[in-house]
């Protein structure tokens, strides 16, 4: 079975919905490896010879009339994502989304559609019958061996990525504002940093700008490519990671990536639950290998143990990546990957 991956725009996701499966499985696709992309041609080429074409968040209306190219020459087009394709109440997902056509439209003409969760999957079972769920998973060798830790007199608190901003911020900001009080911590914020936002950012984040701004004890670190991201990740030494997500549909689509990625690193983590268990964190925390909290006394309660205890975040960390490691490792579910293409020349 010979695969080729076109690759969306958002490195992230492709990093995690294609590659690592595909160096698993020794899938071809727009990326030699990380950071190395294959010429126009060298695609071309690649996914004429494969029997698999996958398109992740194909947000381009010429790359729906690709896959239907390769329809055409009798190849099997698979329609990859992540994320919901409706509008919630969150006003910035369109933005975020920049999607070009009517995505839910285009998903009938793929022979199959791939999601990273059972909630997910709901939604896109409307739009195509075809439609299984590939989990989000890790790939062990890309995190460091040994991991450092934290040797300051701070309790390094970080929050990393969508949680910054204020949809998700918003659940937390009253213990945010305590915190960067907080003599004892040293809140990192991974994602945004106000301080090099290009000028044309400053009105689309004028809420979360205001906020950050406003504070202080605060350490700040940009976004980086995906090659640099694990790397960026660990070298913040981070003791607690918190992920607050707001109650709505968009954060009920979304997956336990960012817990996936801070239990490789050892570092504790707290996620949101929802009151109908389909938070992103509800089905894998259990109070050992995470902590889960539904109201702002329990996030604060949450927040003061591991500040206060440190072997609680030691044991805590050490079962979140046995956890991990024994759950969501790509080399044990690569072969979900082969099947799922597989089944479609059955």
């Amino acid at each position: 079975m010979k695969v080729y991956n076109v690759w969306s725009r958002f490195g992230g996701c492709g990093y995690v919905r294609q590659y690592i499966a595909g160096r698993v499985n020794g899938y071809n696709g727009d990326y030699i490896e990380l950071g190395k992309e294959r010429s126009i041609e060298e695609r071309a080429i690649s996914a004429l010879k494969s029997d698999v074409i996958v398109f992740h968040r194909p947000d381009d209306p010429q790359k729906h009339k690709a896959a239907e190219l390769f329809k055409s020459m009798g190849k099997k087009i698979v329609f990859d994502n992540d994320d919901t394709i409706l509008i919630d109440d969150r006003d910035n997902i369109s933005k975020f989304m920049q999607y070009q056509d009517d995505l839910t439209g285009k998903m009938g003409i793929y022979d199959l559609v791939t999601c990273s969760t059972e909630y997910l999957k709901k939604e896109y079972e409307q739009h195509n019958k075809n439609v299984i769920v590939l989990p989000n998973c890790v790939m062990p060798d890309d995190y460091p061996e040994n991991i450092q830790k934290n040797t300051s007199d701070k309790i390094r608190i970080g929050l990393v990525g969508s949680v910054l901003y204020k949809d998700d911020r918003e659940v937390l900001q009253p213990i945010i504002e305590k915190l960067s009080k907080d003599k004892r911590v040293k809140i990192v914020i991974f994602g945004m940093n106000p301080n090099k936002l290009p000028p044309k950012s400053e009105a689309f984040y004028k809420d979360d700008l205001e906020f950050w701004r406003g504070l202080k004890n605060i350490e700040w670190i940009e976004n980086v490519p995906i090659t640099k991201y694990i790397e960026t990740l660990a070298n913040l030494r981070l003791d607690i990671m918190l992920a607050p997500r707001k109650d709505n549909y968009f954060n009920r689509c979304k997956s336990n990536l960012k817990y996936l990625e801070a239990s490789m690193l050892e570092i504790p983590f707290i996620g949101q639950s929802f009151s109908d268990g389909n938070s992103p964190y509800d089905k894998d925390l259990d109070g050992d290998n995470g902590i889960l909290c539904d109201t702002l006394n329990n996030w604060e309660s949450a927040i003061e143990l591991l500040i206060t205890d440190s072997n609680k975040r030691y044991s805590m960390a050490k079962k979140a990546r046995e956890y991990v490691l024994k759950n969501y490792n790509i080399y044990d579910k690569a072969i979900l990957w082969e099947n799922a293409y597989n089944n479609l020349y059955k």
